[in-house]
């Protein structure tokens, strides 16, 4: 129908489509990919919270707590360096549409 109104504009739709036909899997992938990391990190993070802060008795927690502490930051920092690698391929998806 968009060849009989204007071959041109069917033209342009055709070589936007086809090129956004081969990404789209391949974003799909890679945002899945970058979405179960995402999560187990924050998995991780809220195990060793949860481990340290409500399952364990008062004097180990205070005899890890530095350990725990460190173990911890170290974790959510991971979870937010993959966050933001989430939100730069968003970003650059969202401005390609």
């Amino acid at each position: 129908m968009l060849l009989l109104i204007n071959w041109q504009v069917c033209l342009i739709t055709i070589a936007v489509l086809i090129p956004t036909t081969i990404m789209m899997p391949v974003y799909s992938r890679l945002i899945r990919f970058t979405q179960k990391k995402y999560q187990d990190k924050k998995a991780e993070a809220s195990g060793v919270a949860n481990e340290n802060l409500a399952n364990i008795k008062t004097v180990k927690a205070f005899s890890s707590e530095e350990f725990a502490t460190n173990q911890f930051n170290k974790l959510i920092e991971e979870a937010y360096t993959i966050g933001k690698a989430m939100a730069y391929y968003y970003g650059t998806m969202m401005m390609c549409n």
